[in-house]
């Protein structure tokens, strides 16, 4: 499958490298990479040269805004975390991508974004049907613990107090609930 991952934390995209690796994988940090390889033309019908075709689309909710089209207050946005990464995952819904996760590491209790995912979960189960494509909304148990050399899931009770891992999103546990 065609896979891009948008997400700004260099931990969790390295994290769907390693859990992700089987796939044609596109990792990108910025909402500009993002919308870039998602927006099929520019205004006036010009082709976009970046644009790609994806089978699935994984985005974080929370990530740095842009100060691209933006005028005279773009310091007021520009580099502030916002929930853009829904935009992300409407934009790929609109361009055909069947199938978008849209997950977040925030805590709904510290976030109004993360708090309106509250209404599609019920943990990790199912995801909605969009026309013919599915989106999976979540912000529940997201994370797994790895081993910060390798990227290999392990067993938490194993974790606590020890230096060498890391909490990363569970891209491959994201990509099965999606898919089912």
């Amino acid at each position: 499958m065609k896979i891009l991952v948008f997400d700004d934390s260099p931990v969790n995209q390295k994290s769907a490298r390693v859990q992700l690796k089987d796939h044609d994988l596109t990792v990108v940090g910025t909402y500009d990479e993002a919308s870039k390889l998602l927006t099929p033309s520019f205004g006036h019908n010009q082709p976009n040269p970046w644009f790609q075709k994806f089978d699935v689309v994984l985005t974080d909710l929370m990530v740095p805004a842009s100060g691209n089209n933006l005028g005279r207050n773009k310091h007021e946005y520009e580099g502030k975390e916002m929930p853009l990464g829904s935009i992300i995952a409407l934009l790929a819904l609109h361009v055909g991508v069947k199938w978008v996760a849209l997950i977040t590491d925030t805590n709904h209790h510290d976030h109004p974004a993360s708090a309106a995912l509250d209404p599609f979960l019920g943990g990790m189960e199912e995801p909605s049907q969009v026309g013919d494509a599915r989106l999976y909304c979540t912000n529940y148990n997201v994370n797994s613990v790895f081993n910060a050399e390798t990227f290999e899931q392990v067993d938490t009770r194993h974790f606590y107090g020890k230096k060498g891992y890391e909490y990363a999103k569970d891209w491959s546990k994201a990509l099965k609930a999606l898919m089912k």
